[in-house]
């Protein structure tokens, strides 16, 4: 049996010395359309591996010379130990096999006789988390990449003001006052993109912690406008504010301060002069709704459902310039309160990022 024409097949490599065992391991996974190779010894599977990596080993334990400890045991000193390998095993009769195994790298194990039902839907549960772990890692290699391309800009434009300063020593006071002033504009970028870095590390370490106390909810978030009102007003952008129905709630200030902090951020980035920006909040059944709307260029319709992702990065206009953190923060910030995060109808024309969270 074949896949479809054009979609990429998982290559399982089984590895059985006793035809026997080995012919019935292939009948059984060829109903999944999986590429299948065989190795009849542990220096031929090895050679296998070495010549194209498998995304599956089936490996018995006991073969003559080279068994499958050792085999385990090369490919965990090499460049194949990511590939998981599921151990063919007597574990009835042998259960320290399954205890050595797991200790040297084996993923799984199944026992003989062969269950053939079970066999396909463990193999097919391995390489389905297989394929998400790749994915997943393939998407922390892109976001690291684009953290560096967001890094080496600002530190470009630090070593080229640091070469002007030294090299003219009549500069006038003015311009040096210029340069020290774009200097620390550039720190703070570098500062922003830096934090939003160690707090993704946070949200994937699962540290993020809704520390709840009383908070004066309008009074803080008219505390976090203030700056981003001075800031539109430089671009000719008007900030509305309607938030006197927030009230008080027992929530994490600082943590939703931040979240609005990067929805007006945000906002602020991608509305173009002249254009208009909206924070809003009420409480309603026990819940606190705060949303900033825009009338800048919104959320594509292809990106909208990863908009919150981290180590994702919208194609669209709203990506140009960011390195998508802040969203994912925003998202996270919802979820640690037990509330949520969305992307709804702007009333503006733009962008509506909306939290709802419990009070």
């Amino acid at each position: 049996m074949s896949a479809p024409t054009g979609t990429p097949r998982e290559l399982v490599l089984v590895v059985d010395d006793v035809d026997d065992n080995r012919l019935l391991l292939l009948a059984l996974l060829e109903q999944d359309r999986y590429e299948l190779v065989e190795a009849r010894s542990g220096p031929e599977a090895l050679a296998c591996v070495a010549r194209r990596r498998p995304d599956l080993i089936l490996l018995d334990v006991s073969m003559p010379g080279m068994d499958g400890f050792e085999v385990l045991e090369r490919l965990s000193a090499g460049d194949a130990r990511e590939v998981p390998v599921v151990l063919i095993t007597a574990a009835a009769s042998e259960p320290e096999h399954v205890e050595r195994g797991i200790a040297l790298g084996a993923v799984e194990y199944v026992k003989k006789p062969i269950d053939g039902a079970e066999l396909r839907a463990r193999v097919r549960g391995i390489l389905r988390v297989e394929k998400l772990r790749r994915e997943v890692e393939a998407l922390r290699r892109d976001h690291q990449a684009m953290v560096v391309h967001d890094l080496r800009h600002p530190v470009g434009k630090l070593g080229l003001i640091a070469e002007l300063l030294d090299s003219d020593d009549d500069m006038a006071a003015t311009q040096r006052r210029a340069h020290a002033q774009t200097i620390r504009r550039i720190c703070d970028e570098m500062t922003h993109l830096v934090d939003g870095v160690l707090e993704v590390a946070r949200i994937d370490a699962g540290l993020v912690r809704a520390e709840r106390r009383p908070t004066d909810v309008a009074a803080l978030l008219e505390v976090e406008a203030r700056p981003f009102e001075a800031l539109g007003a430089r671009r000719r952008l008007t900030l509305e504010l309607d938030v006197g129905a927030a009230g008080h709630a027992t929530l994490d200030g600082p943590a939703l301060g931040q979240a609005v902090q990067n929805l007006l951020a945000n906002a602020l980035k991608f509305t173009p002069k002249g254009g208009r920006l909206r924070l809003e909040a009420h409480q309603a059944a026990g819940r606190l709704h705060v949303a900033v709307d825009d009338s800048g260029p919104g959320v594509a319709a292809a990106d909208a459902p990863f908009i919150f992702d981290r180590y994702r990065q919208a194609a669209g206009a709203r990506a140009r310039g960011s390195a998508g953190l802040g969203l994912a923060i925003v998202r996270a910030v919802a979820e640690a309160h037990g509330g949520q995060a969305r992307l709804a109808p702007s009333r503006l024309g733009g962008a509506r990022f909306e939290l709802e969270l419990p009070v």
